[in-house]
């Protein structure tokens, strides 16, 4: 559909892209697919305030990566940049089509070509350790078990050690999970950069807990312990901690939800199958 009157056409100038069609909108930004002067398809982030919130880092991100393993940033301003346009699908439509094992392996292709990346550290990217502070600070859920709390706690004890103890620090995606890595002309290519400095082991914990959509999946203590197995071994990250890093990231993500989310949600059945595994392993 056509968004003429909620697209700056100074915006439309400044990037030298005409024919916009929104694809896409969260809480703060619209996405566009727009045509450059070629005629080639591209994609168009606006960010709805006068900057880029959060996000500012993960575009620096994706332009450091220059095309290896993310998709290209062409141009960029305060509050709005033109990437690469990727048709798809993700890795996530991959897994919800039967395909996971394929999806794991693909996650392990693109997530090496942007951990070969000489990333500029003279950059203010912001640090794991600041990530951590909601979940230092959260209170117990009105219908929040025991249980759920007992192990909200024992993340948040988990990610403070690790906080503390990291020693592979690399500047990372972020939020690199399989709805972030979509097909291209180019191959798969990741997107929504955070941007983070942080223990390298950090970067694979959330996509253990997706896609979004394929819950009945993500829950199999099956499927759990193969990409344990596979992700630890392709990136050379001890099982233990990062089984560890997945607890810690999966109370982080609760404390960012906040407390309201439901005694039965899908992020406190993982903490149950990982703190089971866990207490097994260690």
């Amino acid at each position: 559909m056509s968004d003429f009157a909620s697209l700056n056409k100074q915006l439309l100038q400044e990037f030298e892209v005409t024919s916009p069609e929104l694809i896409a909108e969260t809480d703060i930004a619209k996405v566009w697919r727009v045509k450059r002067s070629d005629q080639s398809f591209a994609a168009l982030k606006v960010y709805k305030g006068e900057n880029m919130l959060n996000e500012e880092a993960g575009v620096f991100y994706l332009q450091n990566c220059s095309g290896e393993g993310a998709a290209k940033v062409y141009q960029s301003s305060k509050n709005a940049f033109l990437m690469e346009y990727l048709d798809g699908p993700t890795l996530g439509d991959l897994s919800r089509r039967g395909h996971d094992r394929e999806a794991a392996h693909k996650l392990v292709e693109t997530a090496n070509k942007l951990q070969s990346i000489q990333f500029d550290h003279s950059y203010d990217w912001p640090e794991l350790s600041e990530w951590i502070s909601e979940l230092n600070q959260l209170k117990r859920g009105a219908s929040w078990t025991d249980k759920n709390w007992r192990h909200i706690e024992q993340s948040r004890h988990l990610a403070q050690k690790l906080i503390s103890q990291q020693t592979d620090v690399a500047v990372l995606h972020g939020d690199l999970h399989h709805d972030n890595i979509m097909l291209g002309s180019r191959g798969y290519c990741a997107i929504d950069a955070k941007g983070v400095i942080g223990d390298r082991a950090y970067e694979f914990a959330n996509a253990v807990s997706n896609p979004i959509g394929a819950e009945d999946l993500m829950i199999q203590a099956n499927r759990i312990t193969f990409l344990l197995d596979l992700w630890s071994n392709a990136f050379e990250i001890d099982r233990l901690k990062f089984l560890e890093w997945i607890i810690a990231q999966r109370g982080m993500s609760i404390s960012w939800s906040g407390n309201h989310i439901p005694s039965d949600h899908i992020s406190f059945k993982l903490l149950d199958i990982f703190m089971e595994l866990y207490a097994r392993d260690r």
